[in-house]
């Protein structure tokens, strides 16, 4: 059974998956962490984004108990 190479790959070595960062050369593997880090800094940021509009929707309510 032989495995096809994939075009990046020289003749003879296995086609690697250009994700699975643990085959990836350095650069390729920082890479994948910049990814990462860029997607939980998002996902973070998404976050907190949404916990300041819960705190002012509850500080809104907490204003309108007060007036009644």
């Amino acid at each position: 059974m032989t495995i096809p190479a994939s075009s990046t790959s020289p003749p003879g070595q296995l086609a690697i998956p250009r994700w699975c960062s643990t085959h990836t050369p350095a650069t390729g593997e920082r890479r994948q962490e910049v990814l990462q880090e860029e997607n939980g800094t998002k996902k973070m940021l998404a976050e907190r984004e949404y916990a300041d509009e819960e705190w002012e929707q509850r500080q809104q309510n907490r204003e309108a108990e007060a007036h009644e």
